[in-house]
């Protein structure tokens, strides 16, 4: 369609429409966030957005362990104190003990095992070692009760004490365990912890 060339007024408006289209298609090809949001915009959302859509919901797996008992070596640990440097003294104990040579034995893997948690005294037992040979001798042996446990990788018994409250059922605090998987060189390489459910 042409335009009459005399009037100035409707080439204007036709100029303005045409940017305003052009406009417009940019804005339409603008990147939007999963909220419909435009990413190159400085401007933070108003919009207040329920934390459940947002944080992921955590899938707890249960596992079933028959009755074992860990031979090792076991200290007391005062919870009112610094706990990190009374559990790393526990483990240089452990790596100078005799029983740091039958780590290949047992597939570099080792057992820590919290247990007799004392609430009144603010203790509890750590017990380092690996699953009972028969014909070793160990300087203290604890039991692992069979039953229902909960598994959670890279999370301490310790930390999940703490978080007993936010777990999908009740813990039994009696004899809960982490086993670590060490290199050679006895640096930890993974982590699993178990907690005995109730």
């Amino acid at each position: 369609m042409a335009l009459p060339k005399r009037n100035l007024g409707l080439r204007i408006l036709y100029g303005i429409s045409m940017l305003g289209m052009f406009g417009f298609l940019f804005w339409q090809s603008l990147p939007l966030d999963a909220n419909g949001n435009n990413l190159l915009s400085s401007e933070k959302s108003s919009v207040v957005t329920p934390s459940t859509a947002t944080t992921p919901k955590k899938h707890y797996q249960t596992v079933k362990h028959d009755t074992r008992k860990v031979g090792g070596i076991t200290t007391t640990l005062d919870l009112s104190k610094h706990l990190n440097n009374q559990i790393d003294q526990h483990w240089l104990d452990f790596a100078h003990s005799p029983l740091a040579a039958d780590l290949s034995q047992h597939n570099q893997q080792v057992y820590a095992v919290y247990h007799n948690y004392d609430e009144q005294r603010s203790t509890v037992q750590l017990t380092l070692g690996f699953v009972h040979i028969k014909d070793r001798q160990y300087s203290s042996e604890v039991t692992l009760a069979a039953g229902r446990y909960l598994k959670l990788p890279r999370t301490s018994v310790l930390e999940g004490w703490q978080q007993a409250e936010t777990l999908p059922e009740a813990l039994r605090f009696q004899a809960d365990y982490e086993i670590y998987q060490l290199a050679p060189d006895f640096q930890p390489e993974s982590q699993i912890t178990f907690l005995a459910l109730k």
